[in-house]
């Protein structure tokens, strides 16, 4: 998290851009692939800018439905120029009930604050957006598109599946149609990887950064809690098989149980396959973050869980 972020470099070129064009984008990724961190420091950079920034949940009161979202982006939470990624406290603020009406409000909000601000246009960026887009009445979702087709405000959206995917199981179709630009928030690099491994220099051992790359990956969620569990161990001067005990049972309980429940089984099949070193077309996967370029599982961890649970 933000300062201490590191790599998506083109992720945040585009959000940048996005601000200065005035576009919206699709950030699409898995759970703990990093999207939080992406926009929060997106959020943090661009309040330094000069822009006005509102960063918003889709596991919080916002994702209630039009009302509720125009409160939190008319009154907060904002990011503060200058205060990093810190979120003022939302304030109450009365609204019309009908979707158009609180649609007008926000657009009057957008028109006054790209005003003030010297032509900057406000950037509103929705984490965790499935829950509120989904719920959310589809006229004010219209207005919202229209909004940044006439370039009132840059928008991004966070979500796990594609757009028309998450509608698609509703027997809908996005009402954004093809205003927001598809970006996929997937594995990091491998200099990214190994800049982040570099911090806990001070007490690696010669094979430390090799040991761990074999068994998070790339994928910045698993890289960084079973590097932080070495980094505490090797402090303690505990065992790093102990660390690799502790990480394989997060990972495995608090992550890829829930994540495999919701998978289909052509899905399961395939990344089974892929972990038992078998040619599978592996592109949708590789979107996702889930297989390496070579169509192999991320990392050492996902690859033992699939051949001896699954």
């Amino acid at each position: 998290m933000p300062p201490a972020f590191i790599g998506r470099t083109g992720l945040l070129r585009e959000l940048e851009r996005a601000a200065l064009e005035g576009f919206g984008l699709s950030l699409v990724g898995e759970r703990r692939m990093g999207k939080t961190s992406l926009l929060c420091t997106w959020a943090g950079r661009a309040a330094e800018l000069g822009y006005t920034v509102r960063l918003l949940s889709g596991q919080g009161p916002e994702r209630l439905g039009h009302r509720e979202f125009t409160a939190a982006v008319i009154a907060g939470p904002a990011v503060d120029a200058g205060a990093g990624s810190g979120l003022a406290a939302a304030e109450q603020c009365a609204l019309p009930e009908s979707p158009d009406g609180a649609a007008d409000r926000l657009a009057d909000w957008c028109r006054g604050t790209r005003a003030a601000s010297g032509g900057r246009r406000p950037i509103l960026l929705l984490d965790e957006a499935d829950t509120f887009l989904v719920r959310c009445e589809r006229d004010f979702l219209v207005r919202l598109r229209g909004l940044l087709t006439e370039r009132e405000l840059s928008l991004a959206v966070a979500t796990g599946r594609t757009l028309p995917a998450l509608y698609a199981e509703q027997g809908r179709t996005s009402p954004f149609a093809n205003a927001l630009q598809l970006r996929r928030v997937a594995l990091l690099d491998e200099a990214s990887a190994r800049g982040l491994i570099a911090r806990g220099a001070d007490r690696w051992q010669d094979d430390d950064p090799d040991w761990l790359l074999d068994w998070a990956g790339t994928q910045a969620f698993y890289l960084s809690l079973l590097a932080r569990g070495l980094y505490d161990a090797r402090g303690d001067g505990e065992p790093r098989e102990r660390v690799l005990d502790h990480f394989r049972d997060e990972a495995v309980n608090q992550q890829f149980a829930p994540w495999w429940a919701a998978l289909d089984d052509g899905a399961r099949t395939a990344l089974r396959r892929a972990a038992a070193g078998e040619s599978v077309d592996g592109a949708e996967w590789r979107e996702r973050g889930l297989l390496t370029q070579d169509n192999r599982p991320f990392a050492r961890v996902l690859t033992q869980w699939l051949n001896e649970t699954h």
